[in-house]
């Protein structure tokens, strides 16, 4: 790990258990950066980029770490915060200033794609391990000038929650304080702990500010447990953690998979230029080393798709997931893996009586497999299983027959209610293959002939006889 020296401007590297107390930046990159390269040989000092690294030693040269062990000041109670909430006693104890800092447009040699590989894998890490993380918000203008409704929507209205990298830099730091563009410190994500305590706001002082948990939470649709580490992130279970990025952009497409290794523990190599394969290669990661099914109950808003695969083609696609939760089940530990058939998995369901006419329809048929372990929660506080909506394909060009993922639905959902009245016999556990990604197997299917075609066509005449739009995937959120 290549870190700076606030007070030397130098860089040194460190390995392991060398590694210093360190502090770390979060920030929205401009256009005008600079690299690794760059500041080493003192070029283009008259750069954005090189005046924020510079302003970044300067705010951690002044900034005194402090602990919130023992309440002994009081904050005044006519002073409020983003929230309107007046303030507790508290009692920072500080301790030594931070001598090191890292900053990701800087710090890694990024033409080296080895250097780079490695810096991204072992990021969420490095973040994980920091002092503290700052997160400089340069279009939130300083408070003391500012109206604080003005203040607070610009801070609500960040680019920084917009984007995919910031989401590992928010969750994976123990402690995270947010600066306004004049590097003032005005807010901080707290723990369980501190986080009804309302400390003094002294700029520069090194005080943490206001407690933001509440406000976040509302912004990033993120739980306020996992905000303030009272669960960790790798208890959310997978459904969860993808909503959470799901509205979240990177500038290069394979980043939107990229950003997210950390967040599910996972590594695996750099391929830029691979695009939209970059998800399903996390997906298939997640897979290898995870029982948790909820990867599999994402929602498709595409109404022209024809077929879809069992893994998410965007993580858009979870955006309506971030209710699915984890109920023990005695077959929620049935292994399932990927294979060069699809995905193969033993799941518990029934056959559906789709009515089609005679011929070649008759050999395809649609199966309810029920998702054991992932439900999500109903009005009234009644939990639902999720169910795979599952379109078998019987031409026999493998060991199995290949199924496409059409929906999927939670039992006491209103189309899952139409669906029951058609569902024949007891229910079985039936092995399947399901097919990966949609558009990639319709395109071998083609080359094959036209016997899938069959099936395609099948699939388009049970979606418009059941009534089931290719966007209901998982339940929509429910309107306050």
């Amino acid at each position: 790990m290549r870190l700076l020296n606030v007070h030397t401007l130098q860089f040194k590297e460190f390995f392991d258990h060398q590694v210093p107390p360190y502090g770390i930046l979060s920030h929205r990159w401009s256009d005008d950066e600079i690299t690794f390269k760059d500041f080493r040989k003192g070029r283009r000092k008259e750069a954005a980029g090189y005046k924020k690294v510079l302003d970044f030693c300067a705010f951690v040269k002044k900034r005194k770490i402090f602990d919130l062990a023992s309440p002994s000041q009081e904050r005044p109670d006519d002073v409020e915060d983003g929230d309107g909430q007046g303030g507790t006693p508290v009692n920072p104890i500080a301790e030594e200033s931070l001598e090191w800092i890292w900053v990701d447009t800087m710090c890694i040699n990024k033409q080296s794609s080895q250097e780079l590989s490695e810096a991204i894998n072992s990021m969420f890490t490095w973040y994980q391990e920091a002092k503290e993380c700052y997160v400089y918000m340069n279009d939130v203008a300083p408070n003391a000038s500012t109206p604080p409704y003005l203040f607070w929507n610009a801070f609500d209205s960040s680019e920084w929650f917009n984007r995919g990298w910031t989401l590992q830099e928010l969750l994976a730091p123990s402690t995270v304080v947010f600066c306004d563009r004049t590097w003032e410190v005005f807010g901080h994500l707290g723990t369980a702990a501190d986080s009804e305590e309302y400390v003094e706001r002294v700029p520069g002082s090194g005080i943490l500010g206001f407690p933001l948990n509440e406000r976040i939470s509302r912004i990033t649709g993120i739980q306020l447990e996992y905000l303030s580490h009272d669960l960790s992130v790798a208890s959310a279970t997978i459904a969860r953690r993808m909503s959470w990025a799901a509205h979240r952009q990177t500038t290069r497409l394979e980043d939107r998979a990229y950003s997210l290794m950390g967040l599910f523990d996972v590594n695996m190599p750099l391929l830029y230029g691979e695009g939209p394969k970059a998800l399903l290669r996390l997906q298939e990661e997640i897979i290898k080393s995870s029982y948790d099914r909820s990867i599999f109950p994402w929602r498709y808003d595409n109404p022209d798709a024809e077929s879809t695969g069992v893994l998410a083609p965007d993580v858009k696609c979870f955006q309506h997931c971030g209710d699915v939760i984890y109920k023990p089940s005695v077959l929620d530990r049935v292994p399932f893996a990927m294979s060069n058939l699809g995905l193969h998995i033993r799941l518990s369901g029934r056959e559906l009586d789709i009515g089609l006419p005679p011929g070649g329809y008759s050999r395809s048929k649609l199966f309810i497999a029920i998702l054991h372990g992932c439900v999500r929660e109903l009005d009234g506080g009644r939990f639902g299983y999720m169910n795979l909506i599952i379109l078998q394909c019987q031409h026999g060009w493998g060991p199995k027959s290949l199924r496409s993922r059409l929906n999927c639905l939670p039992h006491g959902a209103p189309e899952f209610g139409r669906l029951s009245a058609r569902l024949t016999g007891d229910t079985k556990e039936t092995q399947l293959y399901i097919k990966v990604w949609g558009d990639r197997i319709r395109e071998r299917e083609r080359k094959r002939g036209d016997a899938c075609r069959e099936c395609l066509e099948a699939e388009r005449r049970i979606i418009g006889q059941l009534g089931l739009p290719r966007s209901v995937g998982a339940q929509p959120p429910r309107t306050e």
